[in-house]
């Protein structure tokens, strides 16, 4: 909302924050929700709080979306309704079949149903309400650009500015397709005990199974050691005398699943002066990953390569200069090294909590105030597990050619690319020989217990709230006032990258001694956080709001986990030293919101709105000399100089905006020919932008979105369309110092391009009891792009091919 990150946004199920765990969640620490674990149909109405007020939870710097359940009682009568749908991608516009990892192509549709109960039982006293939902969807995307960057007239600890010189350091070319299956179910009970206690009872569960997938990867740069033509090289053009890698993913034994579920009982209560409710939940989720191979590597044979058009949005051209039958890289008995990873797989989350809510209607020098109060716990934990091997194929008279293994589905091209491509090779083949010649890999004994514990992580959240708030109503003129207390606790354990802390300067640490090389660590804050709305209605339809909000967002649980890394640059006599910073204090914004709402008849709408955040602590990633940043390490490291990447509260962040929206049904328009009164139209736009040094990342600049309906009286069919300007996908490098409580900021950061897109729809109600829908996402397939602060190159070229919901 208003252009801020979805990780800053607070989703809630009837005022509870669930565990959630979606398919793409193994080793993911952010606070994002993946919308796929829930049941729309299990949805009847859906509060979204732009400036939400004390009783909800103040980790939402961007927002509220509270989803309220359905309730048995809030129909009337029996209702029943079953649907059935069909999903189709859209990158071939037909009902064939295409290739997602399996040992044959999938098709692109996928079917699926709902159901959804409700009626009231004995006297209207117990009400039920129960949904199911399944389907099925196919999904196909590519990406190409770069890995990185360098810039190697830069003199150290120096920022990259507009006009810095340099080259691609890797480049990628990506293809992913995948076919997934969702099951939901939710029932909700609720029974009145007297006219004024009832009890209910809210449960849900989901899950998900991927059942088929691939990713395929190519990959030019750094890989074995290979070197640059620097005057040859340019942020467009790689010019490189060295090595491919070809990554593949989705062997048979793949198949992701995961499974999320809540129970949320609760009771409400009715007194002479006024209302009591409580409740309380259990929600559990994990994501289980596959058992078996994971990947599989491939290296190319060593040659001259130059990659040209970077930024082409139709992928790059790929040239080998002066090619021998022994390193042709189309060839694919000349490529070696081919690595097997195996990974087993586990995350899991957890959340119990429980709230209460005391609300009091009073009188105020003769104006009513109504009085709330209430408190929370919620109680959160999340951990990883993941047992990784490596293993090589070996080399000797028994060794296959890697032809044999070549893919018979997904032969020599790709949508990335505009150059003839190796072959790629077959993730079931390669599969179905090593599990029937174990005796032909050797395992990375090394790296076994390295990866043991590297994805070992924990993490424990609690969070104690409080909040009292009072909304009161003088004629037309309404003050809500209030204030919200949080009490934070955070306990986490991860790896240290085996790194020996009792040497000096410190050594890193191999093989079984890694498993003793867990960190932990703690951190506690408290947060008050004020609040006051003001609305005014001086005329009838005319809306008059200010208010004045306080919230948070924490730290990405990815910044919190213990993750120390050590290198030692021999070339230049410096090591380099990653932390992740448990010490971090979230982000703490203060918001400013003023708007107007003016409502027109046939339920037309028109609303305006300024709003303004200062967001102190902003967390941002800096980098620079273990002096300036953590001078700590200097009574460890004495021989030569540190370099530190790690994320630190750098200062404040400010952002400003407004936004606009217009409703209107037709109908009003008398001038117009009849048919043109049965139209509706619906847009908005939003505008932000960053304010002073620090720019937000994930601030979505420019937003637009139209939607034009048009209603008959069985049918109705709508177009839509979407824009969204350049935001901020990756923060550029800063340099800070602790001594001088400063930071600078480079200008290398890198933008998603601006991109829009165009929706249709249909709904034709062709009887009493069944009805029709269509709906096409993404109709023209537009891309999405991704390039540098000052568009020197493209990183990332996606084409997110939509199907129909």
């Amino acid at each position: 909302m208003r252009g801020i990150s979805p990780n800053a946004t607070t989703f809630t199920t009837d005022g509870n924050v669930l565990a959630n765990s979606g398919l793409s969640a193994i080793d993911d620490y952010d606070r994002a929700v993946s919308l796929k674990t829930f049941s729309i149909a299990a949805v009847e109405t859906i509060e979204v709080y732009k400036v939400p007020p004390p009783s909800s939870p103040a980790n939402a710097s961007g927002g509220v979306v509270n989803m309220i359940t359905k309730n048995a009682f809030d129909q009337k009568g029996r209702r029943v309704s079953f649907g059935l749908n069909l999903n189709l991608n859209t990158k071939a516009l037909d009902f064939g079949s295409s290739n997602a990892g399996g040992a044959e192509p999938s098709r692109k549709w996928g079917p699926g149903f709902n159901f959804y109960y409700s009626e009231a039982f004995l006297n209207n006293t117990l009400g039920v309400s129960f949904t199911l939902n399944a389907y099925e969807n196919y999904r196909y995307s590519f990406e190409l650009g770069e890995f990185g960057d360098t810039y190697p007239s830069l003199p150290s600890g120096e920022l990259p500015s507009a006009g810095t010189e340099g080259f691609l350091n890797d480049w990628l070319m990506t293809e992913r397709s995948s076919r997934n299956q969702y099951r939901t179910a939710s029932l909700n009970l609720d029974y009145k005990l007297s006219r004024n206690t009832s009890i209910f009872l809210r449960t849900s569960y989901n899950d998900g199974k991927e059942l088929n997938s691939h990713y395929h990867r190519l990959r030019i740069g750094r890989v074995g050691g290979s070197t640059y033509d620097a005057a040859n090289s340019d942020f467009d053009t790689m010019d490189i005398n060295g090595y491919w890698s070809m990554s593949l993913n989705g062997a048979p034994s793949q198949g992701r699943y995961n499974e999320n579920w809540s129970v949320n009982p609760g009771v409400k209560h009715t007194f002479s002066w006024g209302k009591l409710d409580y409740d309380g939940y259990m929600s559990r989720a994990f994501t289980k990953g596959a058992n078996g191979i994971n990947s599989i590597t491939l290296q190319s044979p060593l040659g001259h390569f130059v990659l040209s058009d970077a930024r082409h949005e139709d992928g790059a051209t790929i040239t080998q200069i002066d090619a021998t039958s022994t390193n042709d890289w189309l060839d694919l008995d000349n490529w070696t090294t081919l690595l097997v990873q195996s990974y087993d797989q586990l995350l899991t989350d957890r959340r119990n909590g429980g709230k209460f809510n005391v609300m009091a209607p009073v009188t105020l020098f003769g104006h009513p105030l109504a009085l709330r109060a209430g408190g929370s716990y919620v109680d959160w934990n999340r951990k990883t597990h993941s047992l990784r091997s490596d293993y090589n194929l070996k080399i000797n008279s028994s060794t296959p050619n890697y032809s044999e293994f070549y893919d018979p589905n997904f032969l020599d091209s790709s949508d990335a690319s505009r150059s003839v491509i190796p072959n790629w090779i077959s993730t079931q083949k390669v599969t179905e020989y090593f599990y029937n010649n174990p005796d032909m890999f050797t395992r990375n004994e090394a790296d076994y217990y390295t990866y043991l514990a590297r994805y070992t992580r924990d993490i424990s959240e609690s969070v104690a709230a409080g909040y009292f708030m009072g909304s009161w109503q003088i004629a037309n003129f309404n003050i809500m006032a209030g204030a919200r207390y949080e009490r934070t606790e955070v306990e986490t354990s991860g790896w240290s990258r085996g790194i020996d802390w009792s040497t000096t300067p410190p050594t890193l640490v191999t093989g079984v001694d890694v498993r003793d090389q867990i960190a932990r660590g703690e951190n506690s804050y408290d947060n008050w956080f004020p609040n006051a709305q003001l609305k005014y209605e001086p005329v009838a339809n005319l809306i008059l709001r200010a208010a004045y909000t306080t919230s948070i967002q924490r730290p990405d649980m990815t910044k919190l986990v213990p993750s120390d890394s050590l290198s030692f640059n021999a070339d230049n006599q410096y090591y380099t030293f990653q932390r992740a910073n448990i010490a971090l204090k979230p982000q703490y914004s203060t918001n400013y919101d003023l708007s107007v709402e003016y409502y027109l008849p046939n339920s037309g709408v028109v609303t305006a709105g300024w709003f303004y955040k200062e967001i102190d602590d902003y967390i941002l990633q800096t980098t620079g000399w273990a002096d300036n940043i953590m001078p700590g390490l200097l009574d460890w490291f004495t021989d030569y100089p540190v370099w530190v990447q790690t994320m630190q509260n750098v200062g404040t962040a400010k952002m400003s905006g407004y936004e606009f929206s217009y409703r209107q049904n037709f109908k009003q328009f008398k001038f117009l020919p009849s048919p043109l009164q049965n139209l509706d139209f619906y847009g908005s736009f939003s505008y932000a932008k960053p304010e002073g040094d620090i720019e937000i990342l994930n601030m979505k600049r420019k937003v637009l979105n139209a939607r034009l309906t048009y209603r008959a009286r069985s049918w109705y069919a709508t177009v839509a369309y979407y824009w969204c300007d350049s935001w901020l996908r990756r923060n550029p490098t800063s340099v800070g110092s602790v001594e001088e409580g400063t930071f600078r900021m480079g200008d290398d950061g890198v933008y998603v391009a601006p991109s829009d897109r165009w929706d249709v729809s249909f709904n034709w109600q062709f009887s009493n009891t069944w009805t029709l829908s269509f709906d096409w996402r993404n109709i023209l397939n537009e891309r999405k792009n991704t390039h540098a602060t000052t568009a020197r190159f493209a990183i990332m070229s996606v084409a997110p091919l939509s199907p129909w919901p």
